[in-house]
């Protein structure tokens, strides 16, 4: 078992580039849901819901576009662990930088 905490911690610089480097990238969910019809098989139509300040919206996605949206959403995913990584980079380098600020005690003399 790998502990998460083991691997060599990025530079911000690394991390910046990496989010620079993802394709779209959406916050949200795909339901899906199916309207019955009279003659035929029933229609499938998806929909993309997202939160957005504080209220949650949703919108149709076009049928040949599924396959998108879920590569966005995947990729979204990525983009927000990869904002959790530069936070917790971007704290130690601001607990590093208020150390080195720190007096140092003195001696007796």
């Amino acid at each position: 078992m790998q502990n998460k905490h083991s691997k060599k911690a990025r530079s911000r610089a690394e991390i910046l580039a990496e989010i620079a480097a993802l394709p779209p990238s959406i916050q949200g969910t795909i339901s899906s849901y199916k309207c019955p019809r009279k003659n035929g098989p029933p229609a499938v139509y998806h929909n993309f819901q997202y939160t957005l300040k504080g209220k949650n919206h949703s919108m149709t996605i076009p049928v040949g576009m599924v396959t998108e949206f879920k590569n966005a959403i995947a990729s979204g995913k990525k983009l927000k662990d990869l904002v959790l990584e530069l936070s917790a980079a971007d704290t130690s380098l601001l607990v590093e930088q208020s150390s080195a600020l720190k007096k140092s005690s003195r001696t007796s003399s």
